[in-house]
């Protein structure tokens, strides 16, 4: 498929998914609200922290595991920014290719703001410096606006792999249109070398998004959808990448699509711009794609959506129950231990040395 692009924008944004599945989860967060609220007037806040622990089932793998493994995840920054050590490590063992792509981490290129937590995870399983590159997500205007492709430019496709950890800022309506920018430079960045890339992505409801993915797969011949088993508690999944398709794969056919991802980007950010000079209120990109997207992606977008919002639902619908459990210490010390099980469980899994409790 000849990506094409089309701005289109408008006053709300522009879901491609059930209205139903989206009032519920939007009524759901309304009544967590309320009941934290309420909670929040009759019990200390150690105490609503330590049950939102038990419910994130995950968080005790920072405390079952071994001391060495302490001693690469012990960073001075807070537990979701930490939990990239684990992320990793899951992508790793899910994805053949990604663990091919780190015997070589010269070839692994990080854009995002937790360098230093993803370095130590890719030491850690190296047992070496990862000698890997670097990019803040301050500096990737910078890398997308001085892009150059040349014959060189074109690897081993197999060959290591770009991550991008976008930045938790654009999981929010407000920037909602930076976001859109960000993940049209990903792509432009991305099919740079040709390689496997890996983007932190949030909701697939949204239909540029949803055209993002789309472009996505019409670029690589595999794009997997997965939300790694310790981020149950967040919204965020990753789109894996991998096999550029032929179409795509020689320097003129990349350049011309680059070039046309930075005609779309110049319109956006050129309309941001005006709008916040001239103090018009910011509309949102409703759409970036003249491509009709097929009923077939649509629906397999919108299946896998579901099943990874059932899991959000029940996160939610658990922290309820364990509030109003609240003072059944025995029922809750009970959900813990299965939680700290689950933990070493999944640390069996995934190659990870723990300690007893």
């Amino acid at each position: 498929m000849n990506i094409e692009f089309q701005l289109q924008v408008g006053e709300t944004k522009k879901h491609s998914l059930s209205d139903s599945f989206i009032r519920n989860i939007k009524s759901l967060y309304e009544q967590v609200n309320k009941f934290l609220e309420y909670y929040t007037t009759i019990l200390d806040k150690n105490v609503i922290d330590g049950l939102y622990k038990i419910n994130n089932t995950y968080s005790f793998l920072h405390d079952i595991v071994s001391n060495e493994v302490k001693s690469y995840v012990n960073l001075e920054c807070d537990i979701d920014k930490k939990n990239i050590f684990f992320i990793v490590h899951e992508l790793i063992n899910s994805f053949e290719f990604i663990y091919t792509g780190i015997v070589e981490p010269s070839n692994i290129v990080y854009i995002g703001d937790n360098a230093d937590m993803f370095q130590n995870s890719i030491q850690y399983i190296n047992n070496r410096p990862p000698g890997l590159i670097t990019i803040d997500n301050n500096d990737i205007n910078d890398i997308f606006n001085k892009i150059e492709f040349t014959n060189k430019d074109v690897y081993n496709k197999y060959k290591g792999f770009q991550f991008f950890d976008t930045p938790e800022t654009y999981h929010n309506d407000k920037n909602i249109n930076e976001y859109i920018v960000y993940l049209l430079k990903t792509i432009g960045i991305s099919i740079t070398t040709a390689r496997p890339c890996i983007i932190k992505i949030w909701d697939i409801t949204y239909l540029p998004v949803i055209e993002f993915v789309y472009m996505l797969s019409n670029i690589y011949n595999i794009v997997y959808i997965t939300k790694p088993t310790i981020t149950q508690h967040t919204h965020e999944r990753y789109l894996v990448c991998k096999d550029i398709n032929n179409m795509h794969y020689s320097v003129d056919s990349r350049k011309e699509l680059y070039n046309r991802i930075t005609n779309i980007v110049t319109t956006i950010e050129q309309k941001i711009k005006n709008e916040v000079s001239g103090g018009i209120a910011q509309t949102m990109i409703t759409s970036v794609l003249k491509n009709k997207i097929s009923y077939h992606f649509l629906n397999k977008v919108e299946e896998s959506t579901l099943i990874i919002g059932q899991k959000n639902i029940e996160h939610n619908e658990n922290i309820i129950i364990l509030l109003k459990m609240y003072g059944k210490d025995e029922k809750i010390e009970n959900i813990k231990k299965n939680s700290i099980i689950k933990c070493y469980q999944w640390c069996s899994k995934n190659n990870i040395p723990t300690i007893s409790l």
